[in-house]
């Protein structure tokens, strides 16, 4: 363990930073936080996941960090049920790929679903990029469990 946390919930993992890009005028990590743990009060959330880092390559452009699409996995939508929904990540599906066929085949209503979206958000407010470069490095792939409620993060390898 890192010995990190993001106001009062424990980050795993090893932290890198790469870029230096200007940022927006920075929110209050606790909408961030809120926002999150929301989500995954949704009985049928799993985890969530995102990626972060700065590209290597931007075609002649200034390399700047950016957060990637946030994910769901849901409980039960693995390889081994009856209804499985995969999605261009696997089990984790992205916001595209969550229309009123697949929340009803997951059982998620219309009011968690604007929970979800709203996690989604947050991840993806330009408000919270630098908290999220700060606080988890660059490159990262960042998860949350509904389960243990601690960030896990991995090295991300990216092109």
């Amino acid at each position: 363990m890192t010995g990190n946390e993001l106001l009062g919930v424990p980050i795993r993992g090893e932290i890198s930073h790469y870029s230096n890009k200007p940022y927006a005028e920075p929110k209050d990590p606790q909408g961030f936080i809120d926002a999150i743990m929301a989500a995954l009060d949704v009985d049928q959330v799993d985890s969530i996941r995102w990626s972060q880092y700065t590209p290597y390559f931007n075609d002649g452009d200034p390399c700047y960090f950016s957060v990637g699409e946030p994910l769901i996995s849901f409980v039960g939508n693995n390889e081994d049920s009856e209804n499985y929904i995969e999605g261009d990540y696997g089990d984790f599906l992205a916001d595209y790929e969550l229309g009123n066929e697949e929340q009803n085949q997951l059982g998620v209503s219309s009011d968690d679903m604007k929970v979800i979206k709203a996690a989604f958000d947050a991840i993806n407010d330009v408000g919270y990029e630098r908290l999220l470069q700060d606080t988890f490095g660059d490159p990262a792939e960042v998860t949350i469990g509904s389960d243990d409620r601690q960030f896990h993060v991995e090295y991300y390898e990216h092109d």
